[in-house]
């Protein structure tokens, strides 16, 4: 995905298993913004496009959970 992203962001990223995951983002003061729950996923690559027009220009952090795993990355809207 871009990162720095404008307005959208594509995720990338693999499953161990099929299942259902959530994608969230959260502004830099911790609160959520954005989020997609129940998004089925199969085991292996999997690509969320999720749109951020509505986000302003900053500091984002995105969390994908699976199950009981939880990954964040940093990533910065720019315009």
């Amino acid at each position: 995905f871009p990162n720095p992203f404008d307005e959208s962001i594509n995720v990338n990223f693999n499953l161990n298993t099929s299942g259902t995951f959530s994608i969230n983002i959260f502004d830099d003061l911790g609160k959520l913004v954005t989020q997609r729950n129940n998004v089925a996923g199969l085991g292996g690559f999997n690509t969320a496009s999720i749109d951020t027009e509505q986000l302003s220009k900053g500091t984002y952090t995105l969390q994908i959970v699976f199950r009981d795993d939880r990954k964040a990355i940093k990533v910065i809207k720019i315009k």
